[in-house]
């Protein structure tokens, strides 16, 4: 796989199409922190390579993992899908709300939150949502285990079936804009409204 996303000179996510040619991109890859050469040629793919001519196992992952968190802390606006809850135990199918985009109020990455590192932390209305974003491997069972016990709400952006080498724009329209690529891991309204029910 093209590795296309690298952390640029300023320490961001930078797309193979907002580099400069070669080494003075100054990129480095997000797995070994190694430099990066930005190929820009007319044979092959516009794609990064490592300077010293070997690849990282995980590089292409990772690189777009931090593009899409990245994502959110720069365009402070994000839409959730609706939040619902199935027909179970003879009550009928409930819509709680509507799917929506709202304004991000904070982002905060990597931040240990109990016995879990969530990916992101987006502040929403006065809430805290955590964020997790899938590009190989979905988040497993332990983990939304642990999310439910925080009783916190969690929305998965799932990436595993997207172009390993997107534009940002693409990008930023499935990050941001787009629902189709999310899915509720857990929402406490959701649960909280489930259990009114069954008592």
């Amino acid at each position: 796989m093209k590795l296309t996303w690298a952390i640029g000179a300023n320490g961001e996510s930078t797309h193979i199409s907002e580099a400069r040619n070669g080494l003075k991109c100054a990129c480095i890859c997000p797995i070994c922190r190694g430099p990066l050469i930005a190929g820009h040629g007319k044979v092959v793919d516009h794609q990064f390579a490592h300077a010293c001519g070997e690849e990282c196992l995980h590089a292409v992952e990772t690189a777009l993992h931090l593009a899409a968190k990245d994502i959110l802390r720069v365009r402070k606006e994000f839409a959730l899908p609706a939040v619902e809850i199935p027909p179970d135990y003879g009550f009928p199918h409930i819509k709680i709300a509507p799917e929506r985009r709202y304004p991000v109020e904070s982002v905060a990455l990597e931040k240990k939150l109990g016995s879990i590192n969530p990916d992101v932390i987006i502040r929403i209305k006065g809430r805290e949502l955590l964020v997790e974003v899938t590009v190989t491997h979905r988040t497993d069972k332990a983990k939304i285990r642990k999310i439910r016990e925080l009783g916190m709400s969690c929305v998965e952006i799932d990436l595993s079936d997207t172009d390993r080498g997107p534009a940002r724009d693409e990008l930023e329209r499935i990050v941001v804009d787009g629902t189709g690529h999310k899915r509720w891991l857990h929402n406490e309204r959701a649960e909280e409204r489930r259990r009114w029910k069954l008592s």
